[in-house]
């Protein structure tokens, strides 16, 4: 079974770029000094993280990971590296305000982040997340250690509101770490990611349980891209259970973007998306059809808004 997932990231495995319009910049690689080898170490160490027992959640979902099919830990952008995976906004030197607001839902969530990916000692960026009961802070910073190799830590901060049942605050804390590089000629992007490590029983209906979660992305070509993701949830309320979910993104005439996915396992959905970039300013929709480990049925509707600063 690795010989095969081997082979299949070997012959996947492209040049991963990230553009906006006149804002294109490659992901920094060092290709020389890559070996064969690093690529199937880690090959295997996804393999080995979404083998395990687990769920896929997040505290929100802009209208990129809602058309991505929760996807992202391996290729997150902008604003979603704060509460995806907050190490990934070390490998990405740009500065951005991003709003997301999902309708036709009860939550009706609402979200504002701001990042800073131009420090040169950190990256850093800040969420802020409105539900219908509850108010939600997200904190995330990251530092490239090589070209290869970022690492990032989060916060998180949550409390409800006047109009909530129970009246309730917490806080929790997250690691994270990816890895970029290229092996046979092909550039690859690997994030690994560990949420909610306090994981307090009572704030998990808030914030979720503690998680163990990998992502991959993969561009094929200038066009198509692939992503991957799995993840360990530790439930408290429903034990343990994994679900895997993959997705893919086509980036048509360079501005325009089209997105869709599925939710596989224990979590059963389906997703879709389409978005613009322009030079300083990008919009996207995001859809989610999905059945929870409750048998509860969601269709979640977003659209986000990104200026480029």
């Amino acid at each position: 079974m690795v010989k095969f997932f081997q082979t299949f990231f070997q012959a996947l495995f492209k040049r991963f770029q990230f553009s906006f319009a006149q804002h294109k910049w490659p992901i920094i690689i060092s290709a020389k000094n890559q070996s064969k080898a690093v690529a199937i170490i880690f090959s295997i160490l996804f393999l080995n993280f979404i083998s395990l027992d687990s769920a896929t959640a997040f505290n929100f979902q802009s209208s990129r990971t809602l058309g991505l099919a929760q996807t992202g830990r391996g290729g997150a952008l902008l604003g979603d590296t704060i509460t995806v995976n907050p190490s990934l906004l070390g490998f990405q030197p740009i500065s951005a305000v991003s709003g997301t607001f999902q309708w036709l839902t009860d939550a009706h969530e609402m979200n504002v982040s701001v990042i800073d990916g131009k420090n040169q000692y950190a990256k850093a960026g800040v969420s802020y997340t409105r539900r219908s009961s509850t108010d939600l802070f997200h904190l995330g910073i990251a530092k490239d250690i090589t070209s290869f190799m970022a690492f990032g830590i989060s916060g998180k901060r949550f409390s409800t509101r006047q109009n909530a049942p129970v009246t309730k605050t917490g806080i929790d804390t997250g690691a994270s770490v990816s890895f970029q590089g290229k092996a046979f000629e092909f550039p690859w992007q690997l994030g690994l990611v560990a949420d909610n490590l306090v994981a307090k029983p009572d704030h998990e209906v808030f914030i979720g349980a503690r998680e163990i979660g990998a992502g991959a992305k993969l561009t094929l070509n200038d066009i198509l891209m692939v992503y991957a993701d799995g993840v360990n949830h530790f439930s408290k309320k429903y034990g343990n259970y994994i679900t895997y979910s993959g997705a893919v993104e086509l980036a048509l005439l360079g501005d325009f973007f089209a997105r869709g996915g599925v939710i596989g396992f224990v979590e059963r959905g389906w997703s879709a998306g389409i978005g613009w970039v322009g030079p300083r300013l990008g919009i996207s929709y995001g859809y989610q059809s999905i059945t929870d480990i409750s048998k509860n049925r969601s269709f979640l509707h977003a659209v986000s808004m990104d200026l480029f600063i």
